[in-house]
């Protein structure tokens, strides 16, 4: 068993170190030329792309026999594998429901849109402005350093379910306004 786990570690290391090269690769820039076009294919495209594909195709058919939320996980999960990143596979499918719901809350395509785009920039101006040392580093961090990941981690949930919460204010007195209307 302990061969079996140990071998499947290896595979996934081997991917991860794959995928850490290829990301080193494409975002390395020259120049602001190149820099806007890294943020042009890194972030636009595959907000736009990615986004029509997963909440706008997959997530909309699964609407016709699934509850939202259950379309939204099932697209969640398939957007995850999509990423083909083994070790970021849970928050990758964290971060599709989240698009999926804001596609759902919003009625609209283009938040999710939105939403996709800023992830990716912000993670590629934190690679231009850290390095890629610092920005790769995926090793175990210090008893010390722990406390603050989990400060953090608490911190950015609490600004994300306080956002929700607005975002679905916001929305269901949209939708108490249209029915006022009618």
């Amino acid at each position: 068993q302990v061969g079996f786990f140990s071998t499947i570690k290896e595979f996934l290391d081997s991917i991860n170190e794959f995928i850490e090269a290829t990301y080193l690769e494409l975002l390395r820039a020259d120049g602001m030329i190149e820099a806007a076009l890294i943020i042009f294919i890194v972030s636009v495209v595959p907000s736009v792309c990615e986004e029509t594909f997963f909440r706008g195709f997959v997530m909309r058919s699964f609407e016709f026999k699934y509850t939202p939320f259950v379309s939204a996980l099932i697209t969640a999960v398939f957007f995850g594998f999509y990423h083909f990143n083994p070790y970021g596979l849970i928050a990758l499918i964290i971060l599709g429901v989240y698009m999926g719901y804001s596609t759902y809350m919003s009625g609209s395509i283009f938040i999710a849109m939105l939403l996709h785009f800023i992830n990716n920039f912000v993670a590629i101006m934190a690679f231009f402005i850290f390095g890629e040392k610092d920005f790769m580093e995926t090793a175990v961090f210090s008893s010390e350093a722990l406390s603050g990941q989990f400060i953090s981690f608490f911190a950015l949930l609490g600004v994300f379910v306080t956002f929700i919460y607005y975002v679905k204010k916001y929305y269901n007195t949209l939708k108490n306004k249209e029915v006022q209307r009618a």
